[in-house]
């Protein structure tokens, strides 16, 4: 640990903006609402299923997403947790509908269960445990 000071750090930082670029991409979606739902025509029950898709998957998934970045590691399970959750944001934005925007959040909230784990497995694995 002591030949990579920096690197430590740096790591922090990593783990510092992309649980800020999740928590953003867990709000943006209720702040565009009323939008989308004018647009795509959605009544309110329909947004709430749409909101609430993405915590389904995010809760219930947060500890076997633990265990995989565990067997993984921290670098390739952040890797592979950001870029899921990189990807679904993208799919998010060309939804034309209910079906398309709901698996789209579900399949976010799939990749953005691996944030926080794999974001204690960096500190965990980076910094003595003094």
């Amino acid at each position: 640990m002591r030949r990579y000071p920096r690197v430590r750090w740096l790591m922090i930082a990593f783990c510092f903006f992309a649980i800020a670029i999740n928590y953003i991409d867990r709000i943006n979606l209720a702040i565009a609402a009323p939008h989308i739902k004018e647009d795509l025509g959605l009544d309110d029950t329909s947004m709430g299923l749409i909101l609430g898709a993405f915590f389904w998957t995010y809760a219930l998934l947060q500890i076997p997403a633990g265990r995989l970045i565990d067997r993984l590691g921290a670098r390739a399970g952040l890797a592979i947790a950001v870029g899921w959750w990189s990807l679904f944001t993208v799919v998010t934005a060309f939804g034309r509908g209910f079906t398309s925007i709901f698996a789209s959040r579900l399949m976010l909230g799939i990749g953005e269960s691996g944030g926080y784990p794999g974001c204690a497995k960096v500190v965990y694995s980076w910094f003595a445990k003094k």
